[in-house]
């Protein structure tokens, strides 16, 4: 069930434009469970507020399971991957779905 709703998620994100899309968290890990989410981060070419991006993106997913969503722009995104450590630890342990 998780995983059909991870792929009707990614196409939707596909259509909206995305430009990356990586899984983290259990999935990622295969380590699922009953508490187990859907966890994405999302690189998204956007003047939106961080907010406004995740609201635009809930209303078109639509999400049928609990999803977990991280938006970033490119720059925001390459700022993160050298600085943030969660940022960095979703690289190097998630999964790449997605690219552009």
């Amino acid at each position: 069930a998780l995983g059909t709703e991870l792929i009707r998620v990614v196409e939707e994100l596909k259509k909206a434009g995305v430009k990356r899309i990586i899984l983290f968290g259990s999935l990622a890990k295969d380590d699922i469970g009953i508490a187990s989410d859907i966890d994405l981060l999302v690189v998204q070419e956007t003047k939106k507020r961080f907010i406004e991006r995740l609201v635009e993106l809930y209303d078109i997913i639509n999400p049928r399971y609990a999803l977990d969503l991280l938006v970033y722009t490119q720059s925001e995104f390459d700022e993160m991957k050298e600085k943030n450590i969660f940022v960095k630890q979703i690289i190097r342990e998630g999964k790449l779905l997605y690219e552009a």
